[in-house]
């Protein structure tokens, strides 16, 4: 489900209001089961972040969250904070990079707008443990099936 962001220069309540109609829920996942994250990465429409054994790919978009001026004011980054705990969320994890998690790409000026996306699928792996993330308006969430709906990508041999 994708919701627009709110035009620039608004205060974010349509971003909040959007954020308390999700829900987040994570499960853990055998790593076996994983897809392989950074070829998978490579040639998705997703968010990819790695870094020294941890990696997190986002696909798809629950929500985004307008950061109308950057970073050079705390506006946007609270606005991230307060939208991701308007969730619910049932993560009984709670490792770094489990439950909700905001993700981009910002520009290299400070001040420049951008945005983040709270994916509708984080998959992730840690330290030896994998887990899977679904963001979205049902009540009911199964995450196993949205998982077994992720080509597997092995890298070449």
């Amino acid at each position: 489900m994708r919701h627009p962001a709110p035009a620039p220069g608004t205060d974010g309540h349509h971003v909040l209001a959007a954020a308390q109609r999700l829900r987040s829920t994570t499960v853990e996942v055998d790593l076996d089961q994983l897809p392989d994250l950074v070829a998978l990465g490579g040639s998705t429409q997703g968010t990819l972040w790695h870094d020294d054994g941890e990696v997190l790919l986002g696909l798809g978009e629950a929500l985004r969250v307008p950061l109308d001026q950057g970073l050079a004011t705390q506006a946007g980054p609270r606005l991230v904070t307060e939208a991701l705990s308007a969730m619910s969320v049932d993560d009984p994890l709670g490792l770094a990079g489990t439950g909700p998690v905001a993700m981009g790409a910002l520009p290299y000026d400070p001040a420049e707008p951008g945005f983040v996306a709270v994916h509708r699928l984080v998959i992730g792996r840690r330290e030896g443990r994998g887990w899977a993330t679904l963001t979205g308006t049902s009540k009911t969430v199964d995450v196993g099936a949205v998982l077994g709906q992720t080509p597997k990508t092995h890298p070449p041999e």
